[in-house]
């Protein structure tokens, strides 16, 4: 199932949960860095900068809680939860 926070905390235990990390991508937007990949020493960010980026920019953040899924989205409200809608499956009688 899919969830919206607008709470940074959440997304912080969401990625530590993952092993994921707090980055700017090269193109300035806030995201996380998973395990798995690789990003420059420029693009880190600790999560109380993350933290405070993320608010001050009013961000919200989609994310899976299904075993095994690492889905997630960062950005504008409006962006992102069209992610939490698709996700709930449409009920056919």
């Amino acid at each position: 199932m899919r969830y919206l926070t607008h709470d940074p905390s959440v997304v912080r235990r969401w990625a530590e949960k993952r092993g994921a990390r707090p980055a700017l991508s090269d193109d300035g937007f806030l995201r996380l860095a998973m395990p798995d990949q690789e990003y420059t020493a420029e693009g880190r960010l600790s999560w109380e900068e993350f933290a405070g980026l993320f608010t001050a920019e009013n961000l919200a953040f989609v994310y899976d809680e299904v075993p095994g899924s690492d889905f997630w989205a960062i950005g504008p409200e409006d962006e992102v939860r069209p992610f939490v809608t698709e996700a709930i499956p449409e009920h056919v009688p």
